[in-house]
């Protein structure tokens, strides 16, 4: 798993980025964070972070194949889920 977090300041400023140590420094109040997360066991990060309100439902859907992309906005976050682009020298 890989994980990569971004901090901004509310007006969208970058004030850090780096990996899961981040969250020590994360400051819901007056910061926004963006967590990009790939590879598998991804759900031992948000049963660690339940404020993300992330369920198996999500993870589930995260780990099918051929899900649709997808964003649900809830009243303080947002879960986007999109899957990786696979280059092919095969004609389509």
């Amino acid at each position: 798993m890989t994980i990569h977090i971004l901090l901004f300041d509310n007006q969208g400023q970058l004030l850090s980025h780096g990996d899961e140590r981040l969250m020590a420094q994360y400051e819901p109040e007056k910061q926004r964070i963006w967590i990009d997360i790939s590879g598998p066991n991804n759900q031992a990060f948000f049963q660690a972070h339940p404020q993300f309100g992330i369920d198996n439902l999500d993870f589930e859907e995260a780990h099918r194949e051929r899900h649709p992309p997808q964003i649900e906005a809830y009243a303080h976050h947002a879960y986007l889920l999109t899957h990786e682009l696979m280059w092919s020298r095969k004609p389509i």
